[in-house]
């Protein structure tokens, strides 16, 4: 599991994520978990405005990225997800 304070630079949040994971991988770890909020933390609008669909988009591609380079899995507490309806936390 990641502890981790998040905030509204996603950036700094998938690069802290990508240290955590690379260290746990080299401790041997499978499988990591990390809080809510992990990628953003931030006001509302924020939140909104960075929101992905499902299955593609900048934030998800990086996190993909980091759990294939550690050859672990990496399940995220949560992050904006855009549908049909408006954002969601997935």
């Amino acid at each position: 599991i990641i502890q981790m304070t998040s905030g509204p630079d996603i950036n700094a949040n998938l690069d802290f994520i990508e240290k955590q994971c690379a260290l746990a991988s080299k401790q041997g770890a499978k499988l990591v978990l990390t809080p809510e909020n992990t990628v953003l933390f931030s006001s509302r609008e924020a939140y909104h405005q960075h929101a992905e669909p499902l299955g593609s988009g900048m934030i998800q591609q990086r996190l993909c990225e980091i759990a294939r380079k550690n050859q672990l899995t990496l399940i995220v507490g949560s992050m904006p997800i855009q549908t049909a309806k408006g954002v969601t936390t997935t």
